[in-house]
């Protein structure tokens, strides 16, 4: 894909828009309420920022834990498709 592929732009357009509008609105609310909606947001962003990082964690050590087992499941799906071409008439 070359650098000015048009769905790569209108994707990237679509992205720096909704974050313009977000950034005004986010503004806004700040204006209208004094204050207190850039509270809110501190901490909405702290939980979301602390439940990214739990997934990360869980997410690295849940795929370390579970990567033999998919192997093992792998294996076994090879080896039933293998079993079912047997089986089929050519």
């Amino acid at each position: 894909m070359s650098q000015n592929d048009p769905n790569k732009r209108s994707t990237m357009l679509t992205v720096f828009l909704v974050a313009i509008l977000g950034v005004f609105i986010l503004g806004f609310m700040i204006l209208i309420t004094g204050g207190f909606f850039l509270y809110v947001t501190l901490v909405v962003g702290v939980i979301a920022l602390m439940g990214w990082a739990h997934y990360l964690v869980w997410g690295k050590l849940l795929t370390e834990r579970t990567a033999g087992e998919r192997e093992e499941h792998q294996l076994l799906e090879r080896m039933r498709e293998q079993e079912l071409d047997k089986k089929r008439p050519h």
